[in-house]
């Protein structure tokens, strides 16, 4: 977030800055920006800065006695880190010739450490194995099909444990259901809504490539925005009429589209699966909030509580600091002062039944999408709002529910709440502190940084994330979405909406029909929405991958020891979660810092050898190295 903020905010400047999908970070030019905006007192880039989490903190305090004291809350997401913390804390009593908890997490943590410097420094192109490209190399279907990164995954695959359990979720917590429900979004999306449109031609699909996160214009190119806006980033409705329409990839299309019945989809399942049961636990929240029924708030009344004023003084003061932000360096963040009370009134009202949701059922809704369509209307044209608004929102949501989820491991382990406070507090600061810093650093330091065409091949430093930031922010800020999905445009996706209240809808009628077929509620559609609109930045091979480790687990492992894996599964998941993670700020500080690169051979560059798989296949459109229809 901070980069592409960094990026659209230089063209304030008097170099304009190309902000077209062929995307190139000007050194000098950042540099300059950044030392203004870290300069601003106080500085506050919008993504995890400390305005939206000490807000975020401020309104988890207000709900702490319904979403944590209550028994009823009880965060199933957060049950497995008492696991870890017991494990690594407490003496587990073992039989002879059995490992602990801790030993195990630590062979796990021992083993994918030692293992992931294959896949990352020797041989990148096993991150990406496509099997139908190595067979059919002049065939773009084949590419098409088979291209494990920008295409449809076929026969796809990745040999190393971040690419099963970072993107689309862990195959060894996950229950079941959960991954069948994934598999049918992934398949529904990837081997049906894709293909299809892309072959009946919906959307002027094949003129583009099939599966990619840029925009282009209706030639099959990158989309040149600088045609359409000047150097203040103002929209220009004569220059965008004479120049094209902003077009999405198929995939993208259908990935936005799917982001819609995921939120529609949540809401209506929430409501219609577990709205009076949520309901009957609010209203015994909030009558027993100063009883103590349960044996955690028994233990918990030996430590002094948090003062109510703590958190009001936090958020008087943080929206303080806003309002100056807003009015002193409003060109910067194109946000007025309306949009920046906007943006924290909206997780407000909804910390509450979000909070609901997360803490009895781990179903988890981001607030982004919603943030975009407000925005997109209210206060369309303006890119850099597209970033701080939705930021602010979701941004100010997921720290007050992680704080209320912290909270509430505190009380499990019973650690004093003014303790977790202060080091919650003293922790966001610091981790503030050092992204801001690590961005300057690497941003005067990395010659070359997010240029993917000048660096090398199998840099960390190609910034995978920002064209999907920045097609997202063109089509929500620049063009909006009243231009976007128009009549003749995108208008169709807004029915997906509709398909998000429809799927659950119908699972509910179904299971009311059939009251003895257990199988219609494991039905699950707002798993399924999700799971299909993880695709970019989660790519086919991640999710083939993921399935492929689910399987083993599940179906082999679980099968042969069931007893031995109901006990450690958690040890294993985490020592591999562990080794990964270490491996990782290993090989920043080391290999990346110092610009390294492994030995140079075919299978070191990260590459799944299917360049025809990003060719267009409308006749008549030129595409350079791809042959013309």
């Amino acid at each position: 977030m901070t980069r592409n903020y960094i990026a659209y905010a230089s063209g304030h400047y008097e170099d304009e800055l190309p902000l077209s999908n062929s995307f190139v970070l000007h050194l000098p030019r950042l540099i300059r920006v950044l030392k203004r905006l870290f300069t601003m007192i106080p500085a506050d880039i919008p993504g995890d800065s400390p305005i939206e989490e000490m807000i975020g903190y401020g309104f988890a305090g207000l709900f702490r006695r319904i979403l944590v004291d209550n028994p009823y809350m009880w965060y199933p997401l957060t049950v497995p880190k008492v696991s870890f913390y017991r494990a690594l804390h407490e003496k587990e009593p073992r039989a002879r010739g059995r490992l602990s908890g801790l030993q195990i997490i630590v062979i796990c943590a021992v083993s994918v450490f030692t293992y992931t410097i294959v896949p990352t420094y020797f041989m990148q192109t096993i991150l990406v194995v496509s099997v139908l490209c190595w067979i059919w190399k002049d065939s773009v279907t084949a590419h098409q099909l088979g291209a494990g990164y920008n295409g449809l995954g076929l026969g796809s695959l990745a040999i190393e444990w971040d690419s099963a359990a970072a993107w689309v979720g862990n195959p060894l917590i996950l229950p079941r259901f959960t991954i069948v429900n994934t598999l049918v979004g992934f398949v529904g999306i990837t081997y049906v809504c894709i293909p299809v449109a892309y072959w009946m031609n919906l959307f002027d699909a094949k003129r583009f490539p099939i599966f990619a996160q840029e925009s282009y214009d209706y030639s099959g190119n990158k989309y040149n925005v600088e045609r359409v806006f000047g150097k203040d980033l103002e929209f220009n409705e004569q220059a965008y009429s004479e120049y094209s329409q902003l077009y999405m990839s198929i995939a993208y299309v259908f990935k936005l589209g799917f982001t819609f019945a995921a939120l529609t989809g949540t809401l209506t399942y929430f409501l219609l699966f577990h709205g009076r049961e949520s309901w009957q636990q609010l209203n015994q929240s909030i009558k027993s909030e100063s009883k103590s029924s349960d044996i955690h708030n028994e233990l918990m009344k030996k430590y002094e509580p948090i003062p109510w004023w703590w958190f009001y003084a936090i958020i008087v003061s943080m929206v303080g600091i806003g309002i100056v932000n807003c009015q002193f360096f409003g060109k910067e963040f194109q946000l007025p002062t309306w949009a920046f009370l906007l943006s924290l009134a909206i997780p407000f009202i909804l910390i509450l039944p979000l909070g609901i949701i997360e803490a009895t059922t781990g179903t988890y809704l981001g607030l982004s999408v919603l943030a975009d369509l407000i925005i997109g209307y209210l206060y369309p044209g303006r890119p850099i709002t597209s970033d701080t608004f939705p930021s602010y929102v979701q941004s100010t949501k997921i720290h007050a529910i992680t704080f209320l989820a912290e909270f509430k491991l505190g009380h499990y382990m019973k650690i004093p709440p003014r303790s977790m406070f202060l080091v919650q507090i003293f922790g966001s600061l610091l981790s503030s502190s050092v992204k801001l810093g690590t961005a300057w650093w690497a941003l005067t330091t990395v010659e070359n940084i997010c240029d993917r065409d000048k660096l090398p091949k199998g840099s960390m430093w190609t910034c995978p994330g920002l064209q999907q930031s920045l097609t997202h922010t063109m089509i929500w800020g620049r063009v909006g979405p009243a231009r976007m999905f128009r009549p003749g445009a995108y208008e169709g996706l807004y029915y997906f909406f509709l398909a998000g209240v429809a799927g659950p809808l119908a699972v509910w009628l179904a299971a009311r029909a059939f009251p003895g077929k257990e199988w219609i509620r494991l039905i699950n559609f707002p798993v399924i929405f999700t799971s299909a609109s993880f695709l970019m930045p989660a790519r086919p091979v991640h999710y083939w991958t993921f399935f492929a480790a689910a399987a083993a687990y599940h179906l082999v492992a679980r099968r042969a020891a069931r007893g031995w894996w109901a006990r450690h599964v958690y040890d294993v998941s985490n020592g591999l979660d562990l080794g990964s993670a270490f491996f990782g700020v290993l090989l920043a500080l080391s290999f990346g810092v110092s610009q390294i690169e492994g030995p140079k051979w075919w299978g070191r560059d990260f590459d799944e050898f299917c360049p025809l798989s990003l060719c267009p296949t409308a006749p008549g459109v030129v595409h350079k190295k791809c042959p013309v229809f």
